[in-house]
C-alpha cells in the first residue's frame, strides 16, 4: 500500500533533490505526475502474500517475461553498463521453487538477427552503415539512441552460456536483414588496437 499522497510527494523530492545535488539538473517529470503514475498503478495491480505466489503455478501455465537483455544482467553483463537487476531466469526459477513447482518448464529465448545497445557502453560489432531503426526504442536523454551492429556470435555464445538449457529460440526480427544492406556475422573478438576494434568478421 502506498502511504498518503503527502508523504510520498515529500519522499520523492527528497529523492530528486539528493540525485539533482549529486548529478546536476535531471530530465525528471514533475513529483506530482509521478505521485499520480503510483496511483494509477497500484489502482491496477493487487500486491499479493506468499500463499497466493505458491499457489500460482498450480492454477494453469504461467508466464514469466524477462526485463531486458542478460548482457545488462547486473551480475552476467559488462559493468558498469549493467542494469540493478537479474535479467536471466534465475528469478523465475526462485519463484518456482518457493512455490514447490515440479512441473514442466518451457524455456523460450529471443534474440535478434543483429546485435542491439540502447545507451553507452560495448558494442563490438557496432555499424553505422547499418540502415536500421527500432521505434520502440526511441533516443532519449538518459540512455541515447539506439545502436545497432552485425550479429555477434561470441556476444550470444556467452548471453547463452550464463542463462543455462533453452528449449527453444525465436528471432522475432528476421525480415530485417534484407532492410540493412551488406550484412556480417562476428565470429571473435580481439583486443583492441588502434586501427581496428574488432576482428575476424565473416561475411554473411
Amino acid at each position: 500500500m502506498l502511504p498518503p499522497s503527502a508523504v510520498l510527494r515529500g519522499k520523492l523530492t527528497a529523492l530528486r533533490d539528493r540525485l539533482a545535488d549529486e548529478l546536476g539538473p535531471l530530465p525528471a517529470p514533475p513529483v506530482d505526475d509521478v505521485v499520480a503514475a503510483y496511483r494509477a498503478f497500484v489502482a491496477q495491480v493487487s500486491i499479493v502474500d506468499g500463499w497466493f505466489g505458491r499457489r500460482l503455478p498450480h492454477a494453469g501455465p504461467l508466464v514469466f517475461q524477462g526485463a531486458q537483455g542478460v548482457l545488462l544482467d547486473e551480475w552476467h553483463g559488462f559493468h558498469p553498463y549493467t542494469t540493478w537487476s537479474n535479467c536471466i531466469a534465475a528469478n523465475a526459477d526462485g519463484l518456482l521453487a518457493a512455490a514447490g513447482w515440479s512441473g514442466a518448464v518451457v524455456r523460450w529465448g529471443m534474440l535478434r538477427t543483429v546485435t542491439t545497445r540502447h545507451g553507452p557502453g560495448p558494442l563490438v560489432s557496432e555499424d553505422p552503415a547499418l540502415r536500421l531503426a527500432d521505434p520502440r526504442n526511441s533516443v532519449n536523454p538518459l540512455q541515447g539512441a539506439i545502436r545497432f551492429g552485425h550479429f555477434d556470435a561470441v556476444a550470444h555464445r556467452y548471453a547463452l552460456e550464463v542463462t543455462g538449457a533453452w528449449t527453444a529460440w525465436s528471432s522475432p526480427t528476421c525480415d530485417s536483414n534484407g532492410r540493412s544492406g551488406p550484412s556480417s556475422t562476428v565470429a571473435g573478438h580481439c583486443r583492441a588496437t588502434p586501427a581496428s576494434r574488432s576482428a575476424n568478421w565473416t561475411r554473411g
